[in-house]
């Protein structure tokens, strides 16, 4: 089977964990410490190599290595951009685009009706 994520059919589950329900979050638990519970090839991994578009590695080494999620935001922004042309497409869309509440995803309108004293 294809996974959906790096269209890999390489993505597999080793076993030995237990899928955690909604009281505890949703992940595995290793039911047996020390036990791979999951191997994920090189190509579904979300991460800058040599097969990496060079632009986007040298964006990308322009944020401080301290911001990781930066430098992991702007990975994801292409990926968004590249649409289903990229790899991690299914993923990428399955993502929230703005998170309600925070001021960096307010509307124009938003900000303009903010009253600073």
């Amino acid at each position: 089977m294809q996974h959906p994520v790096c269209r890999s059919s390489s993505c597999r589950s080793r076993g030995g964990g237990t899928l955690l329900g909604s009281d505890r979050r949703f992940g595995l638990q290793a039911s047996d410490p020390g036990r791979t519970l999951i191997e994920l090839p090189r190509a579904c991994q979300l991460t800058l190599d040599e097969g990496t578009d060079p632009w986007v590695t040298a964006l990308v080494a322009k944020v401080p290595e301290q911001l990781w999620g930066g430098r992991l935001a702007l990975q994801l922004l292409v990926h968004r951009a590249l649409g289903d042309a990229s790899p991690f497409a299914a993923y990428v869309s399955a993502l929230p685009v703005g998170v309600a509440g925070l001021p960096m995803f307010f509307s124009g309108e938003a900000i303009d009706a903010l009253q600073v004293r």
